[in-house]
């Protein structure tokens, strides 16, 4: 009877609570679980998972840039667009200066908008990251693009009466 607890374990429990996919892989960052995972199913990279995320999208969100990296380099899509928007707006949206370049650097639609018609220069702006907002326009961000609401990056920098996001977004 012992035994065969153990294999139900074995085969039942454990499973359950062990990464088995490439979300909860590019979730947490594990680099060699993504690598393995790669290997058996490399057209796993760039499907999206039932609320829509890529495995790209996760590993921006979480601040794993060593996935990030292996992602780009095996061919993830750098545009694509969740519900909640894409990987370069998760990167600014947490922070993440390092990844953020990294998306950049990949040929990203800099000026893509969410479903709100939001950019991640807008979000740049409203979360005041002025280096992120310094990259963004350095690589062409737009801040004349309106969102659903009708307000810009510019807006919001007039609005917040920041003269330093101001200057950032004017300098183009």
């Amino acid at each position: 009877m012992n035994k065969l607890l153990s294999y139900c374990f074995l085969f039942f429990v454990v499973p359950m609570f062990s990464q088995t996919n490439i979300y909860d892989i590019s979730r947490s960052g594990d680099l060699e679980a993504l690598q393995n995972i790669y290997k058996q199913s490399p057209e796993l990279i760039n499907t999206t998972n039932n609320k829509g995320y890529s495995p790209l999208v996760l590993a921006t969100y979480h601040g794993h840039t060593d996935a990030v990296d292996f992602l780009l380099d095996h061919g993830a899509e750098a545009n694509t667009n969740s519900l909640y928007g894409t990987p370069l707006m998760a990167a600014v949206v947490k922070g993440y200066y390092e990844i953020s370049e990294r998306i950049l650097q990949s040929d990203v639609d800099v000026n893509g908008s969410d479903q709100n018609g939001t950019t991640a220069l807008h979000y740049a702006v409203m979360y005041k990251n002025y280096n992120l907002t310094k990259l963004l326009v350095l690589y062409k961000a737009n801040p004349l693009i309106k969102d659903n609401r009708g307000v810009t990056p510019l807006d919001y920098a007039n609005m917040y009466k920041d003269k330093e996001l101001q200057n950032l977004l004017t300098k183009i």
